[in-house]
């Protein structure tokens, strides 16, 4: 009844620590899902919550809904790596295992607020200046290294954060692959003084830089609360910066009932499953950084956090460098000419190709293929030994037919006779035929 009355809906264990959440783009997708459904409910029981579309979904100004339009339903998962370490200081540095943190509780004169407001490069976004719930992609003036995949586009949104996969854009942003400094349910329409202002810049060491920048953005839902000032600043060597100006209230008390609250960064790849209704994503979250809840982060008014990369499998460009990665069980795949872990956004090819195999451990050929030869091609020992086992099983097969064909009275012979066709017909023991005598 779910699936038929609603295009969205949660599939939620009372046991399950994780749910499975489900979007279908038409009603006609949806019932052939319930019909699928029916059929597995005589076995087993599903327990299905409606739930109207999530005011969470967000609507794209220039940019497809989807990147394929044939994937029918996205099915989001966790595979965290590890959590973040504990501190109770103010000034704080934290080690992860693909980016490093530095926190201070204020203003940092090695990393300043920029204003944008009347800045001769900003943009203002007309688009999300007046908008709830929208985005906008926006291109970048370097390329971004980002987990280690490089970026040369970002997705702009209202809600306070940016989505990195420009190639994948869905109405569920929130879910995954953010850098969000302070991911809320920002309604930029409810106040003519709301903006968000984006440059592209260089710093004082040379570095590109692209900074956005939400001014006086209000909380759909706790509109009491005051206005936010806050912007986030990629630098081209991969560092991201949060900087805080005006924050009214702890995070902690933003409600979280019609979009979710988050304060850091994550990543994730997907892998597409063709299924009966079409074609299956399942979105894999493998590393989140969430500084929402922790409490040596506090997102306060004159704050700063930086997060610094840290090298890991996919930024090492040779077979040498992905070898002294640290931290991680990186392989070097010569097939693909790439250095992975297979726990990044090029996860499918990484398996289709077999770059899992441990012959491609070393930076050497894979197992198997000849390192020294001939121009015309030279054969392993291996190749050798299969040629002349080969040319021995022949010529034994060759002897024994000979054999059994002129001697017709052993019982190979009597074999042959029996389950063959080619015998010799005048021999000892066999009588010849001969022409009958003519008569006058």
């Amino acid at each position: 009844v779910a699936l038929l009355s609603s295009r969205h809906f949660i599939a939620q264990s009372s046991s399950a620590q994780s749910r499975i959440i489900v979007v279908f783009p038409s009603e006609r997708s949806a019932m052939h899902c319930g019909a699928v459904l029916s059929y597995f409910c005589v076995v087993t029981v599903v327990f299905c919550v409606p739930k109207a579309p999530e005011s969470g979904s967000y609507r794209a100004a220039n940019a497809p809904s989807r990147s394929n339009d044939d994937i029918e339903a996205i099915r989001f998962e966790s595979r965290k790596r590890r959590a973040a370490k504990d501190s109770t200081t103010e000034t704080v540095v934290d080690d992860h295992e693909y980016y490093t943190i530095d926190y201070q509780s204020t203003p940092s004169e090695n990393y300043p607020w920029i204003e944008l407001s009347g800045h001769s490069a900003s943009l203002l976004s007309d688009i999300l200046s007046d908008s709830h719930l929208f985005v906008e992609t926006i291109g970048l003036n370097f390329t971004f290294p980002y987990y280690g995949h490089t970026l040369t586009e970002v997705v702009v949104t209202t809600g306070g954060f940016i989505y990195m996969n420009p190639d994948f854009v869905y109405p569920q942003l929130t879910q995954t692959q953010t850098v969000a400094p302070l991911m809320a349910n920002f309604d930029l329409g409810l106040s003519d003084y709301s903006s968000i202002y984006y440059a592209k810049l260089t710093n004082r060491d040379g570095l590109k830089t692209f900074v956005v920048q939400w001014n006086n953005v209000t909380l759909q839902d706790r509109r009491d609360a005051g206005s936010f000032t806050f912007e986030c600043t990629l630098v081209e060597d991969g560092t991201v910066i949060f900087n805080y100006k005006q924050i009214p209230i702890k995070v902690s008390r933003i409600p979280t009932r019609n979009h979710p609250v988050t304060v850091g960064l994550s990543d994730a790849f997907y892998v597409d499953t063709q299924t009966i209704v079409g074609i299956l994503r399942s979105i894999y979250e493998y590393h989140r950084i969430n500084l929402t809840d922790s409490s040596q982060y506090f997102v306060v008014s004159g704050a700063v956090i930086v997060f610094k990369p840290l090298p890991n499998c996919i930024s090492a460009k040779s077979c040498s460098s992905c070898t002294n990665v640290g931290g991680f069980s990186c392989r070097w795949c010569n097939t693909l000419n790439r250095c992975s872990d297979g726990i990044d956004r090029f996860r499918e090819d990484w398996y289709k190709n077999n770059c899992n195999s441990n012959s491609f451990t070393l930076c050497t050929k894979p197992a198997g293929r000849p390192t020294t030869g001939s121009s015309s091609g030279g054969l392993s020992p291996g190749a050798y030994v299969g040629i002349a086992l080969s040319v021995l099983l022949i010529a034994i097969g060759v002897a024994w037919f000979i054999y059994a064909y002129t001697h017709p009275n052993t019982k190979s012979g009597l074999w042959l006779i029996e389950h063959g066709r080619f015998w010799k017909r005048s021999s000892s023991g066999k009588y010849p035929i001969t022409e009958p005598a003519t008569t006058t």
